[in-house]
């Protein structure tokens, strides 16, 4: 049977101890069909979401000491998630489409697929399709427009 557990942050509130001694997770997406995200029957899944982390300075991610990297960071080593998940207003202002592309870079470190979906900030300053160029040029993150009878523009279905 498997188990699901999400860790969200609201805006960035994250509570990771109950998973201090979790082993490390197998790799579940296929880079060549990007979208493909395989879990076996008695495999756990455990998603880390991150909402609203309002990025609007690129170079952040390049600080070790900084709130967003340390709590990104401490995050991920802590929950040892096999998906992670960016659920809206993750980047906003001018620096958008630096903002994503640094975001890819700093995650892509992890090696464990990420997905976003857009809020009411992102497209601000550049178009989605901008955006979602950046982020399926890295080598986890993907993002794809949903089904249009769905309300939304990015919806995932983990069957």
């Amino acid at each position: 049977m498997r188990k699901f557990q999400i860790l969200l942050s609201i805006p960035m509130l994250i509570c990771v101890s109950c998973w201090k001694n979790k082993p490390p997770r197998k790799p579940v997406f296929d880079l060549n069909e990007r979208k493909v995200f395989h879990l076996d029957e008695n495999d756990e899944l455990t998603i880390v979401n991150f909402a609203d982390t309002h990025l609007a300075d690129p170079d952040i991610l390049d600080d070790d000491e900084a709130f967003l990297t340390k709590t990104i960071k401490k995050a991920i080593q802590e929950a040892k998630p096999n998906l992670i998940t960016f659920s809206g207003d993750n980047a906003w202002q001018a620096k958008t489409l630096e903002c994503y592309k640094k975001l890819c870079d700093f995650m892509d470190q992890f090696g464990i697929p990420y997905y976003f979906a857009f809020g009411n900030h992102e497209t601000e300053y550049k178009t989605a399709n901008e955006i979602i160029d950046i982020i399926n040029q890295s080598t986890y993150g993907y993002i794809e427009a949903g089904p249009e009878n769905v309300h939304g523009r990015h919806n995932y279905v983990i069957d």
